[in-house]
């Protein structure tokens, strides 16, 4: 049987799985990554409180929390172990990584799109159909 997509993804990663779960809601979406588990990953992370704000992101709330003062991270320009003040006055919030990558895979095949996992991309074909429209 035949798979028909209307966008595939690579990568089951924060945001690989954060733009799935957008786009599933309009569109067939397929998400496929080597590791094993939905919420497996070995990167935390955090984003600017103002990406909340206007409510768009409310359902991500749950999956965040305050409270740390400041980090250290080896920067793009090369500087190790840089401290970056992340206290809420800067308005960053940090995510609980696992929970929210399960949340983003459950909003996925809610939408009725896939995920794959434990695979690896080797090819694709593309057709164009007379009609624009993909076969049902």
């Amino acid at each position: 049987m035949e798979n028909f997509y209307d966008v595939v993804i690579v990568g089951a990663g924060p945001a690989g799985l954060a733009i799935a779960s957008e786009v599933s809601k309009k569109l067939k979406v397929l998400v496929i990554d080597s590791k094993k588990e939905i919420a497996k990953t070995s990167r935390s992370w955090f984003i600017p409180k103002f990406m909340c704000d206007d409510g768009e992101a409310d359902d991500i709330l749950p999956y965040t929390y305050t409270g740390v003062k400041r980090f250290l991270a080896d920067t793009f320009s090369g500087v190790p172990d840089k401290a970056w003040d992340s206290s809420l006055e800067k308005g960053y919030l940090f995510v609980y990584e696992h929970e929210v990558l399960k949340y983003w895979g459950d909003k996925v095949l809610e939408n009725g799109s896939t995920i794959e996992l434990e695979c690896s991309y080797l090819d694709h074909c593309v057709t164009a159909y007379k009609d624009k429209e993909r076969p049902v």
